[in-house]
């Protein structure tokens, strides 16, 4: 094999690496920060049965508060997407109207016997 066209398939060896390194390596940042929201949830839902919070770092802590916020704030947009449809509810016209019931009257009964 030419050493020119050898060059050539190393190289594109080497981006294909490149890029598959690059690929496992947001694998990886995924995957760590699930865990680490997973760690603050567990510490949440520590604090909320009653374990101090004595032991935790600051790191921790401010991550806990960020997340402690974003929830609010996922809280508090359902609340208002709620209410807004709760408006919309309102302002419509009713359009069900009242079953007709059909009544027996001696002008629309007619006895066969």
């Amino acid at each position: 094999m030419p050493e020119g066209e050898q060059n050539k398939k190393m190289v594109t060896h080497e981006m294909l690496l490149k890029q598959r390194i690059k690929k496992e390596q947001e694998k990886l940042n995924k995957l760590k920060k699930e865990n680490r929201e997973k760690q603050i949830q567990m510490l949440m839902n520590q604090c909320l049965t009653g374990k101090p919070l004595t032991g935790l770092d600051f790191n921790d802590l401010e991550d806990m508060g960020s997340m402690i916020n974003e929830t609010l704030k996922d809280i508090v947009k359902k609340i208002k997407s709620r209410k807004e449809e709760e408006l919309v509810e309102m302002d419509q016209p009713s359009v069900a109207q009242p079953p007709m019931h059909a009544s027996v009257t001696d002008e629309n009964f007619h006895d066969t016997t």
